[in-house]
């Protein structure tokens, strides 16, 4: 099995059992609190793709570009 697939079932296992997220070390109970202010103060609008990712992408089938009759 892959470190990837073990992982998502680790996060599983943790949401079904009531286990927090982050460490899986915590029993999520209604008197579980967190430390931080209530809002974000900073967001991405969006996570750039690096070439890397975008070169693992197989070439369209199809050409980009098409001709007119």
């Amino acid at each position: 099995m892959s470190l990837t697939a073990v992982a998502a079932l680790a996060y599983f296992n943790r949401t079904l059992y009531h286990y927090d997220i982050a460490t899986g070390e915590k029993k999520v109970t209604a008197n579980l609190t967190s430390s931080g202010p209530a809002n974000a103060t900073h967001t991405n609008s969006f996570v750039p793709i690096t070439s890397s990712i975008i070169q693992a992408f197989p070439s369209p089938i199809y050409p980009a570009t098409t001709s007119a009759y």
